[in-house]
């Protein structure tokens, strides 16, 4: 009987659209007799090497012929999925291949779910689940931190932290269940200050883990970088030189943008969304006052914002203070950089002063008109945020899933329970219940024992195909 994970699925691989090849993929027990079936070549696909590449003919018979095609063959358990896998690279017409990809449902394939290869993979123990998600983000990544961290949980580095843990875990369970058994006499297999010390070097693991979240969503989805302040100042002309195309409209009418425009760049490898955003003044245009509500949302959400200060205004101290308060407001210092903009229409006299008046900020002069001080803003904007190495070789690991992090929780709060348990003299089978409870939430992470609900949840994510 046929079930959904021991029958042979099929799918475009390939984003849809016209190009120079278009791949599908077949995987399961029927993926040989299929590719037979459609397959005209010098070989039979059942008879040939694993891992060999062919060139012949598909087509339901040589009167049916759809196009002309390599197909690779990579037999059990060598494969992606570690079952029976046929790829098919064929010309990249889009109706080509759906052609050959309703020829493979005709002869028997289901059409793939979301996700479903990599999910094979994972229930037939190729990967776990955290290698899995890093997949996705393999996919998905737009910058070569994002990159470097994927390919590294990929390599399985999460994987080796989690499971070393979990091993400690058991080990201690084993001891204090081993007590169980001369409960009577009263022994200890491990001294209850031994057990404290183990308990408190796996919470410190577990909670360097956790406090990794938030690194890791930078390096996923890239800093959020605002450009903040008055009307005309040059903010659009800014993002415009920073994207290097005329991204926003840019004219000397004061209050040309009505709405905010987010671009993505990318600054010694780590990932930048820069926003600009409306200035901010009274103003009765209805269109106007919702970018104004806009930015204010921006500037609540940002992880740096640049302030940028037109240089020929006459700005006293106080004007500069006040600017600001009305733009910056309680962000730290640390976050915030001072753009003196315009360079190219005034004195350097003028720009000492107001860079003088701006006291402790951190500044930066540029010219969006001539690139004046381009780079050495992207330098700043990188340098801002502590410029964060992502490391591949072991060095450093990083969580970069919520779900992760959620059952991490879990497991930091267990262990506090085996903590206070052993403080106030409970039991062993008491404490191997917290210590259980804390091995449960940490097989999680990886995939171990968890429900059909969650898998289904984590695999929806992908796209059809992978």
């Amino acid at each position: 009987m046929k079930t959904p994970e021991n029958d042979t699925i099929s799918a475009i691989i390939t984003p849809i659209g016209t190009g120079g090849i278009a791949v599908l993929r077949l995987s399961g027990p029927e993926s040989i007799r299929i590719a037979d079936e459609i397959f005209r070549g010098s070989v039979k696909i059942s008879s040939a090497a694993s891992n060999t590449v062919h060139f012949g003919r598909i087509g339901n018979d040589e009167r049916s012929i759809l196009d002309e095609a390599l197909v690779t063959v990579f037999k059990a358990p060598h494969s992606y999925t570690t079952e029976d896998v046929v790829e098919i690279s064929c010309h990249g017409s889009v109706f080509v291949a759906k052609k050959i990809f309703a020829l493979l449902v005709e002869k028997g394939a289901r059409p793939a779910g979301p996700g479903e290869f990599t999910r094979r993979a994972f229930l037939n123990g190729r990967l776990d689940l955290s290698q899995a998600e890093a997949v996705a983000d393999l996919i998905n990544a737009s910058s070569r931190a994002s990159h470097d961290l994927a390919l590294a949980q990929l390599r399985g580095t999460l994987s080796g932290k989690i499971n070393g843990m979990r091993q400690r875990i058991v080990d201690l369970c084993s001891t204090l269940e081993l007590e169980l058994d001369f409960s009577e006499e009263r022994m200890e297999f491990i001294d209850r200050g031994t057990l404290r010390n183990e308990v408190q070097d796996l919470t410190l693991s577990t909670t360097q883990l956790i406090d990794s979240f938030e690194l890791g969503k930078i390096f996923r989805d890239g800093i959020r970088v605002v450009l903040v302040g008055p009307p005309n100042v040059g903010k659009s002309s800014l993002l415009n030189a920073l994207v290097r195309e005329d991204r926003a409209i840019v004219t000397e009418i004061s209050g040309t943008t009505r709405d905010t425009i987010e671009e993505s760049i990318s600054i010694n490898g780590m990932k930048f969304n820069v926003v600009d955003t409306a200035g901010l003044r009274t103003t009765h245009d209805p269109v106007e006052a919702e970018g104004i509500k806009r930015t204010r949302q921006q500037i609540q959400f940002a992880d740096l914002i640049l302030l940028i200060i037109d240089v020929r205004e006459d700005l006293s101290s106080q004007d500069v203070h006040t600017l600001l308060e009305k733009y910056v407001g309680s962000a730290k210092p640390d976050n915030v950089l001072v753009v003196i903009n315009k360079a190219d229409l005034s004195s350097q006299q003028k720009i000492d002063i107001l860079s003088h008046q701006l006291g402790g900020q951190h500044v930066v002069v540029t010219s969006a008109k001539t690139g004046l001080g381009i780079a050495e803003l992207e330098e700043r904007i990188s340098g801002a945020m502590g410029d964060p190495k992502i490391h591949t070789q072991g060095e450093a690991i990083i969580v970069n899933s919520l779900r992760q992090k959620e059952n991490l929780v879990r497991v930091s709060n267990s262990l506090d329970l085996v903590l206070q348990g052993i403080d106030n003299g409970l039991t062993p089978e008491l404490l191997a219940v917290d210590l259980r409870s804390a091995l449960r939430h940490l097989s999680h992470v990886v995939g171990v024992d968890l429900s059909e609900e969650v898998l289904n949840n984590v695999f929806s994510r992908f796209c059809i195909g992978k």
